[in-house]
């Protein structure tokens, strides 16, 4: 029986998203995101990583401080730092993103539109406006 490969989490940029190319032309974006840790006073740090298109769309709209939703698989991978040590780094590789914060880029997509690969998964369990607002003071449910 297959297994399932899923994580969603709701959190705060803890920087700009950092651009970047591969040798063969796709655009690759790496987002820190906090998250509320339960029972401690510090955030627990995520790593998420995306693709393509939707990397291009988050570099051009997000900034540090912002509000996110994303989900996508969890990826673990490993490599060796200069110094010859072997290093793992886990990774949720986000194949949907929607931006809850009101800020975005000078120019950027209007507070509160997700973009519009997010935008039928915002629809979904929510009947009414087909968006969610979200209050910096509110409390996550977690």
């Amino acid at each position: 029986m297959p297994g399932l490969n899923k994580l969603q989490i709701i959190g705060h940029l803890g920087s700009d998203p950092e651009l970047r190319y591969t040798g063969s032309g796709t655009a690759v974006a790496n987002l820190s995101v906090a998250t509320d840790a339960p029972m401690k006073d510090d955030p627990e740090w995520h790593s998420v990583t995306c693709w393509g298109d939707l990397a291009e769309i988050v570099d051009e709209h997000l900034s540090k401080g912002e509000r996110i939703y994303a989900e996508g698989p969890v990826e673990t991978r490993q490599w060796e730092d200069p110094d010859g040590n072997t290093r793992h780094t886990t990774e949720l590789h986000a194949d949907e993103v929607l931006f809850l914060g009101a800020a975005v880029k000078e120019g950027g997509r209007p507070p509160g539109e997700p973009n519009s690969k997010a935008r039928e998964t915002a629809g979904a369990g929510n009947q009414g406006s087909g968006q969610e607002t979200f209050e910096p003071d509110d409390e996550l449910p977690f």
